[in-house]
């Protein structure tokens, strides 16, 4: 089964990051919209994953 890419917005947040997280457990491709000066502390373990 093909899963969707989804655009998340908010994905540097703290309920963004672990949305972001569970998608990618679920095998959906994420693609993060994200500010230039976002902290990336919370998605560090994922980012390799993410499309930013």
């Amino acid at each position: 089964m093909d899963y969707p890419t989804i655009l998340l917005t908010g994905g540097t947040g703290f309920l963004g990051s672990h949305l972001a997280q569970k998608l990618l457990q679920n095998n959906y491709k994420v693609i993060i919209l994200k500010r230039s000066f976002s902290n990336l502390k919370r998605i560090e373990p994922i980012v390799s994953q993410l499309t930013l």
